[in-house]
């Protein structure tokens, strides 16, 4: 018989978990509208008895407790979620966010460092996946590749490894892409302020500071992966389920209108009459996405486009002052949806 690992998996604490359940409630209720799209395949899985890997692409910590939240009020398994050990500082707030139900991936520098992470990281899932756990988890690594490099990264492969080992040794485990995008990414502004080298992350104290109203925000789960539906190789099912999340991406507002911003001002051109022209112009360039569109349609008017973004965002309000342009901002929310921009040149 195969001797499996012995990692500990931490049990929620009720009074910890059950605190916060009701918290993340009460802020989905009333510091977000929240849409959501969840395939019904996970229902009939779950009553199989299937375990989730949930596997997502990432722009915000809020991910981390906004999906869970999500499905919870789903009936639907509540996951662990991985996180950064740098993103909870302290072993106090370590404790604390095991007893919540997250599992911290350790960041580490070096070859060494980084094959002695995904071995942890690979005994983790696992362990958590045997004690019938569902995890969720996001291959990027960080939420950084956007602001940085503008596209989401490469899936990192230590997960897909995990999850076919665990398919192979007869574990009922599903993977489920997931997306999520925002109206307004409560974080843009720290994301941004970042140096390439050494980015500022996040206390988990720090959220506090950004508790304000996040406008619509799509939770999208697509359909599960069955690890057992075909001969798998893990960097090909990296690949895959990375596809399968850009596939979710919903194209919003404020993409198409930082889309024209942005081009704008890369050209100096700053009149309301040119922006709404190419605002209408990127909705009809983007038209073979239509059935991704969320808040406008082909007929939309650039007009009504801004002034519904302008209203809750001042950055875009004052696009066109003559001053230094928050153009990293704008450049954001453009590459959201920048894979699916036509002939787009914006270096990788």
């Amino acid at each position: 018989m195969k001797r499996h690992s012995t990692t500990a998996v931490t049990r929620r604490n009720p009074l910890i978990y059950g605190t916060v359940v009701v918290l993340l409630r009460l802020g989905l209720r009333f510091l977000s509208r929240t849409h959501e799209s969840i395939s019904p395949r996970l229902f009939a899985l779950q009553k199989q008895g299937y375990r989730f890997l949930y596997i997502g692409l990432h722009k915000s910590l809020w991910e981390t407790s906004g999906v869970q939240t999500v499905l919870h009020r789903n009936r639907l398994p509540v996951p662990y979620a991985a996180m950064g050990d740098n993103l909870v500082r302290g072993r106090f707030f370590q404790a604390i966010a095991k007893r919540m139900g997250i599992f911290l991936v350790k960041r580490a520098q070096g070859r060494q460092g980084l094959l002695e992470s995904a071995a942890s990281l690979k005994r983790e899932l696992k362990a958590h996946i045997r004690a019938a756990v569902d995890v969720m988890i996001f291959p990027e690594g960080t939420r950084k590749n956007i602001p940085q490099f503008g596209q989401h990264g490469a899936f990192f492969t230590t997960v897909f490894e995990a999850a076919l080992e665990l398919s192979q040794e007869g574990e009922k485990v599903a993977l489920v892409p997931l997306n999520v995008d925002y109206s307004h990414v409560r974080e843009d502004r720290e994301m941004l302020g970042s140096t390439a080298r050494h980015p500022r992350t996040l206390h988990i104290l720090d959220s506090l500071k950004m508790l304000s109203h996040m406008d619509d925000i799509f939770v999208s789960l697509g359909e599960p992966i069955l690890l057992t539906d075909r001969p798998w190789k893990r960097k090909d099912l990296a690949a895959h389920c990375r596809q399968a999340c850009l596939d979710l991406i919903r194209i919003l507002p404020i993409n198409i209108v930082a889309w024209a911003i942005y081009s704008l001002l890369r050209k100096n051109v700053r009149d309301a009459g040119s922006l709404y022209q190419e605002i209408e112009a990127n909705i009809m360039a983007l038209a073979p996405y239509q059935n991704r569109f969320r808040g406008f349609d082909l007929q939309s008017k650039g007009l009504e486009l801004f002034r519904a973004v302008a209203k809750k965002r001042g950055e875009f309000r004052s696009w066109a002052e003559k001053k230094p342009e928050p153009l990293a901002l704008f450049k954001l929310y453009r590459d959201y949806i920048g894979h699916l921009i036509p002939g787009d040149i914006e270096p990788a």
